[in-house]
């Protein structure tokens, strides 16, 4: 073992020596929503921009989300033409913020045909979802208020008539998802204090050009901090929202899971009708629901321990069963991961490993690695086998691994390389895996930057 890390500890002061900084780069909003390029265009837009925009206003950018440019290009009716809506703070050292919508006319120019307005610390984020089968978009803006207020949304339609507001409310956290499946966009909204907050659902009504309130369903009570907001699919590709929640009184995190039918409205599946807590979805172990599997249906995890840890202290190792749930709320077990949270990633434990493998988490020469053993109550624990996560220079890395009879590469991150070893104790257990079943149970945990945030 000593000539082993021996070697590991070479491999990674050489993939330290050749670790260089590589940048990366975020690209924000989607492709029809990019600054004018024409410049007859571009200087049409700037004239009109100039002059109605408030005096003393100043340009000012959306603060976070996609679409996080001064001026956005945007096609709010469907008809092929893109709108401009460009943003300021009026006046420049206040609390006044406004986006201000122009149109393209026919001799090419730009004709202001109105403005939102609206107060806060800044502008939170913009987004533009499409609310019709034809294309029609509605602008969604909101603003972030002091402190740990929330945020204020401001909605707006657009059409031949010019911009009108339909509708402003308070909310926590916002996000636009097909919840009922009719080809357009919903807007989900979260509002209320803690304890008693509530989920919201509004959808575009065509006729009358306005948000309309379809139905809303409680959070579970015992939820605290909303973490996150994601649209996915649950058994039988129904559309579903999942709420992600840091609880009361606890360390860890529980989902509420709301989908809506017609005839039944919003339900939040997860909620317990006797108390108000969330029903099963608890874990102590930090995990977001997601399609576990790449079934295309996102599955929600619940931690076990692993055999041979029954307490609830730091030193507890558990597992996640996956569940996916119908549209009863009534859950199927899927399959269980173990998850290395701190190096983000997962290894499937089969049905032999369940109740006979646990994980041991360690460190050497500055190496971090995890180790699966045979559990044995006496200490005597088969190791089957061991995950490093080598920090430097992939290629370095990945060709001291070839060279090597001991080491398998598994996967790499932008700063280090997962490589795996079956040590020889291995030959002594039915347990004993492939190279190929290593690979096919270990992935990465895939990180979803369109979910919500807010």
């Amino acid at each position: 073992m000593k000539r082993f890390f021996a070697g590991l500890l070479c491999l990674l002061t050489m993939g330290a020596c050749s670790l260089t900084l590589s940048g990366c780069t975020l690209k924000t909003g989607v492709d029809l929503m990019q600054l004018p390029k024409p410049n007859k265009d571009r200087q049409a837009i700037s004239d009109e921009l100039e002059r109605v925009r408030s005096t003393d206003a100043v340009e000012d950018a959306p603060y976070e989300g996609e679409n996080r440019n001064t001026v956005q290009m945007v096609d709010l009716d469907g008809d092929g033409v893109e709108e401009v809506v460009a943003f300021f703070r009026a006046p420049a050292n206040g609390n006044t913020y406004e986006a201000v919508v122009l149109s393209k006319q026919s001799d090419e120019s730009y004709t202001c045909v109105g403005r939102i307005q609206g107060t806060g610390v800044r502008i939170g984020q913009v987004s533009y979802p499409v609310v019709t089968e034809d294309g029609q978009r509605c602008i969604l803006m909101s603003m972030d208020k002091a402190g740990d207020q929330g945020s204020h949304l401001i909605a707006a339609d657009y059409s031949d008539s010019g911009i009108e507001v339909m509708l402003e409310t308070d909310y926590i956290s916002m996000l636009t998802v097909d919840l009922d499946s009719d080809g357009s966009q919903n807007v989900f909204l979260i509002s209320g204090q803690e304890n008693r907050r509530t989920a919201t659902i509004y959808s575009y009504d065509e006729e009358d050009r306005d948000l309309t309130l379809m139905s809303e369903s409680p959070l579970s009570a015992s939820a605290k901090i909303i973490s996150r907001l994601d649209s996915g699919y649950i058994a039988d590709n129904q559309p579903a929202v999942f709420v992600e929640e840091t609880v009361s009184g606890g360390s860890g995190q529980q989902t509420d899971l709301f989908v809506y039918q017609p005839e039944e409205g919003l339900r939040n599946l997860a909620l317990s009708t006797e108390n108000g807590t969330g029903r099963g979805t608890y874990r102590v172990v930090p995990a977001n629901a997601c399609d576990i599997n790449g079934d295309g249906l996102t599955e929600i995890p619940r931690a076990v321990h692993m055999v041979g840890s029954m307490s609830d202290g730091s030193d507890a190792v558990y597992m996640l069963d996956w569940y996916l749930y119908d549209a009863d709320g009534d859950p199927t077990y899927v399959e269980t991961t173990y998850r290395n949270v701190s190096q983000e990633w997962d290894f499937r434990i089969s049905q032999d490993w369940y109740d006979a493998v646990h994980a041991v988490k360690g460190s050497q020469d500055g190496t971090d690695y995890t180790t699966f053993e045979v559990y044995a109550a006496d200490g005597k624990s088969i190791p089957l086998l061991t995950i490093y996560y080598i920090l430097g220079d992939e290629s370095e890395i990945n060709a001291r691994v070839e060279a090597s009879d001991e080491l398998f590469a598994l996967d790499a991150t932008d700063s280090g390389v997962f490589v795996a070893q079956i040590p020889a104790e291995a030959d002594n257990s039915s347990l004993k895996l492939t190279e190929e079943q290593v690979h096919e149970r270990f992935s990465l945990i895939a990180v979803d930057w369109s979910a919500s945030q807010s």
